[in-house]
């Protein structure tokens, strides 16, 4: 599966979402030709990959907690998360990277906490504060998406392609691709630290698509963060992760189980 894309058949393709000529900000400032072909062809290349998962976001667990594809028993909502992101965190971020991997995170972890019962006004108000500070206009997990609704991907789609083009123009594609990154991240986290009550209902396709849009983001990420050194903590979490090669529940648990201790650690360290 994720092991045969090559990053030669993906340069050729001829899907590409949106023209590109975004270059790097903040990390790299390309200053000779060479440079600006480098950053645009990476672009054109990130382009293609993302274009390759498109479809298949938001992803699962989120997806089915927010569909309603899955439920808790009243037992299970006895016993609370206490694996989440602590929203303490919030206040002590420091960079515009840290602002938008934590945005992605709390954003998850807000539909968790909601699952379970829990108060989610402080992460409302935590995701609002952190939305101003990246001036991200048109979120695409923001409130107003019936994920029950046929349409709902469709809306989540627009909403994600218009965020692409925005960042784009702005030359700040990399914010973009830390925060799907971040949440591909999360969502695999969850199955880490409970997969009987996150895989309930899932089926061998839903790990099937996990792990394949893992594989694909894998190869973005190591791209982009070529340009991007601050990359460099989320690359470290995509490298952990890159064994993970499963076309079924069983063996995406399996290897996932292999590389918990090295993903918590790593993941907890993001912001």
């Amino acid at each position: 599966m994720k092991k045969i894309i090559s990053f030669a058949c993906i340069t050729v393709m001829g899907f590409v979402m949106f023209s590109c000529g975004s270059k790097p900000n903040n990390s790299v400032q390309p200053e000779t030709i060479q440079e600006i072909a480098i950053a645009d062809s990476t672009a054109a290349q990130v382009d293609s990959l993302f274009a390759l998962i498109a479809d298949q976001l938001p992803t699962y667990p989120f997806k089915a907690i927010k569909n309603g594809a899955i439920t808790l028993s009243d037992r299970d909502k006895k016993i609370k998360p206490d694996y989440l992101m602590p929203l303490s965190k919030a206040a002590h971020l420091q960079t515009l990277t840290q602002k938008h991997i934590a945005l992605k995170i709390y954003v998850i972890d807000r539909a968790v906490a909601e699952w379970y019962g829990m108060n989610t006004n402080e992460y409302t108000e935590v995701i609002a504060k952190l939305m101003a500070d990246v001036d991200v206009r048109e979120f695409p997990f923001r409130e107003g998406i019936d994920w029950k609704s046929p349409d709902a991907n469709k809306i989540f789609l627009e909403r994600t392609h218009a965020v692409i083009k925005e960042h784009k123009e702005k030359g700040e594609l990399n914010y973009f691709i830390e925060r799907v990154a971040a949440s591909l991240i999360e969502c695999t986290y969850l199955f880490a630290q409970n997969p009987e009550v996150y895989s309930k209902n899932l089926t061998d396709d839903n790990f099937a698509a996990l792990s394949y849009q893992l594989g694909v983001m894998h190869l973005i990420v190591d791209k982009m963060s070529d340009l991007y050194p601050d990359m460099a903590p989320i690359r470290n979490v995509m490298d952990i992760l890159e064994p993970i090669n499963a076309d079924n529940k069983k063996l995406f648990l399996e290897q996932l189980k292999a590389v918990t201790p090295q993903l918590t650690e790593a993941r907890n360290s993001l912001i």
